[in-house]
């Protein structure tokens, strides 16, 4: 379990650094990063590009990891004791509670 997960994390990572990387070159190639650096810093530019980027890749990774823990129980391809499904419910849902607020 513990060499498929750093598997399946390392290809999030790899391909969510490369959403990056794309969405940058693309900005560089149409200058529209000229118009942006005019009124952004370019460290607080990239810090949300990787922010953005990467809280999608981590709730997407989290839905996924969701749909299918809930299709194999649901499937009845193994069984999830309750208090360990309530805590990871709790874990997911007490972390986005406890984010703070980007205004």
């Amino acid at each position: 379990m513990a060499t498929a997960g750093v598997i399946v994390l390392f290809v999030v990572i790899s391909s969510y650094g490369q959403w990056v990387l794309t969405g940058v070159l693309e900005e560089k190639a149409n200058r529209v990063v000229e118009l942006v650096v005019a009124a952004v810093p370019v460290r607080r530019l990239l810090a949300g590009k990787v922010a953005g980027i990467g809280l999608l890749g981590l709730i997407q990774m989290l839905l996924l990891v969701g749909i299918g823990l809930g299709a194999g129980v649901s499937l009845g391809l193994f069984e999830m004791p309750r208090t360990a499904l309530a805590t990871a419910v709790w874990a997911v849902c007490g972390s986005c509670w406890a984010m703070p607020s980007t205004r």
